[in-house]
């Protein structure tokens, strides 16, 4: 196996950011409502919806898709209201354990970014901490 050296491995983060909006741009607000809409009624199935979320959230910590702010909001305090159960449901795993990473990991950047109020992001954690790891 052949090394990669440094220089070429580095991706900046302006670009990983630009990549990052390029594929949430591909959900419109209305399929993010329907999306968030299907969520609340049927429950978090997979991991999409998680995914979502934390790429708009992190997307908005870099000051990038403010347009968005008010739907994300919605979407995280589903998401995060959800995980919980979503990986209890009938007694096994919904989505990915790398969907509960990819939202903490979203709430840390809020949080340093400070975009939202502090209740909000202590809301999302109080959430998420109710889930019970599986083994």
């Amino acid at each position: 196996m052949q090394a990669i050296a440094a220089d070429t491995a580095f991706v900046p983060r302006a670009r990983y950011l630009d990549l990052m909006e390029r594929a949430v741009s591909a959900y419109t607000s209305a399929h993010m409502e329907r999306y968030l809409k299907d969520v609340q009624r049927g429950g978090l199935a997979e991991h999409g919806f998680p995914r979502l979320c934390s790429n708009l959230g992190t997307l908005l910590a870099h000051g990038r898709m403010k347009d968005r702010e008010g739907i994300f909001l919605r979407l995280m305090d589903e998401c995060c209201r959800q995980i919980p159960t979503a990986h209890s449901r009938n007694g096994s795993r919904v989505g990915n354990d790398f969907s509960v990473k990819e939202v903490c990991l979203c709430i840390l950047e809020i949080e340093k970014a400070k975009i939202f109020p502090k209740e909000r992001t202590d809301a999302w954690r109080a959430e998420i901490c109710k889930a019970e790891p599986k083994s």
